[in-house]
C-alpha cells in the first residue's frame, strides 16, 4: 500500500534497511568470507587469532541485530508511523540470521561429533571439512535472501510503500490515507 509520505520521513524509513544491508555486507559477507579464505590458506593472522576470527564477526552481527530490535521497539513511541513500521519490518527480517547461525552451528557440531568417533586422523579431517562446507550453506543462503529482501525494502521505503502484511499488524495512524500511485523520489 502506498502513502503520501514526505521525503525526509522516507529517508528516515530507509535507515533500518540500510543498517541491515551494512550488517549483511560487512559482517557476514566480507569478514565471514575473508576469515574462511584466510583459514583455508592457513594464514598466520587467523592462526594467531584462533577462534576469535569467527567469534568477532558473529558477535558484531548479533550486536547490530540486537540494536535493530531495540530501536524497533522504541520507534513506535519516538518515530512517525511510517518510520516505525519500517523499523519493525527490518527487525522481523533480521530474525532469520540468528536461526541460520544456529543451523550452521548444529551442522558443524554434528560433523565434529561424527569426526570424534573416527580413528583415522585423515578421515577425521575429511569429515570436519565436509561438515564445515555444508554448515556454511544455511548462513550464506539466508544472507543472500536477506540481501534481496532488504534491497526491496529500501526501494519500498523510498516510494512510500508499506507491505500489506505490516499494515495488518501495524495499522496506519489516524489521518493517513493510502494513495493509488507511488510517490516518485
Amino acid at each position: 500500500m502506498y502513502f503520501d509520505i514526505a521525503e525526509p520521513v522516507r529517508r528516515r524509513a530507509k535507515t533500518p534497511h540500510e543498517l541491515s544491508m551494512l550488517n549483511l555486507m560487512f559482517f557476514n559477507l566480507l569478514l565471514g568470507a575473508g576469515t574462511v579464505v584466510l583459514l583455508l590458506t592457513q594464514a598466520a593472522i587467523v592462526q594467531a587469532m584462533g577462534g576469535w576470527s569467527f567469534v568477532l564477526p558473529l558477535a558484531a552481527s548479533l550486536s547490530v541485530i540486537a540494536f535493530l530490535h531495540l530501536k524497533a521497539y522504541r520507534a513506535h513511541a519516538h518515530e512517525p508511523w511510517f518510520v516505525a513500521v519500517h523499523w519493525q519490518l527490518a527487525m522481523r527480517r533480521s530474525r532469520l540470521l540468528p536461526i541460520a547461525y544456529a543451523v550452521t552451528g548444529l551442522i558443524i557440531a554434528a560433523g565434529l561429533w561424527i569426526a570424534s568417533g573416527i580413528d583415522q586422523p585423515a578421515m577425521q579431517q575429511i569429515v570436519v571439512t565436509i561438515a564445515s562446507r555444508l554448515g556454511a550453506v544455511p548462513t550464506l543462503l539466508t544472507v543472500m535472501v536477506s540481501f534481496v529482501l532488504e534491497s526491496g525494502a529500501i526501494y519500498q521505503a523510498g516510494r512510500g510503500e508499506v507491505p500489506n502484511g505490516m499494515l495488518r499488524r501495524f495499522p496506519p495512524s489516524a489521518g493517513m490515507q493510502a494513495i493509488e500511485t507511488p510517490t516518485v523520489n
